[in-house]
């Protein structure tokens, strides 16, 4: 089996104008329509960007969505807007409308993610349904949680402590807590 349809095919061309000196800057573009073109199809767009992240960072607002799925999809969906919302925030961008979205949606994929916690601390795809947690799991949930500081300490406590036994990891006993992570 098989499906065909028409597909639009876009070229696209790039030219950077170093504007560093304060001097005037020309480009010429030449355009050749190939002759298959149907006629009165072509179009032609030009935009002048002063900051090349500037359009990246206006549509920031497109990777905010409620966080749903498993464990690892909940995560996929909370980071953005914890990261998003931060960036914002910095800038001195996080509009009203934004921030409530956003506000709503680490609620809910909070809220989510803490259903995929293990008695032991750690965090896993399915939660209660997996024999045990992911350890890189945890540690995403861990860095994410932190940034969003509406973490409860006991979270912030138990996962880190939950792997003990591997290298490297925490024991529990001397553990510290940041003192700004308990002021949530």
């Amino acid at each position: 089996d098989a499906v065909e349809r028409p597909l639009l095919v876009s070229r696209t061309e790039n030219t950077v104008l170093d504007l560093s000196e304060s001097r005037a800057a020309t480009a010429s573009v030449t355009l050749t329509l190939p002759e298959s073109a149907v006629n009165g199809s072509a179009r032609l767009t030009v935009a002048a960007v002063g900051d090349l992240l500037g359009p990246t960072i206006s549509g920031l607002d497109r990777l905010l969505r409620i966080p749903t799925g498993c464990g690892e999809q909940n995560m996929i969906g909370l980071a953005p807007n914890v990261y998003v919302a931060k960036y914002l925030l910095a800038m001195g961008q996080l509009r009203p409308e934004i921030r409530q979205r956003v506000v709503s949606n680490i609620i809910v994929g909070y809220g989510r993610q803490l259903t995929y916690r293990h008695g032991d601390g750690s965090f896993s795809a399915f939660g209660s349904s997996d024999s045990s947690g992911s350890t890189w799991l945890t540690a995403f949930v861990l860095r994410v949680f932190a940034e969003v500081h509406k973490a409860r300490a006991w979270c912030l406590w138990t996962a880190p402590c939950w792997p003990q036994q591997l290298p490297g990891w925490f024991n529990c006993r001397t553990l510290r807590v940041p003192s700004s992570l308990l002021a949530m």
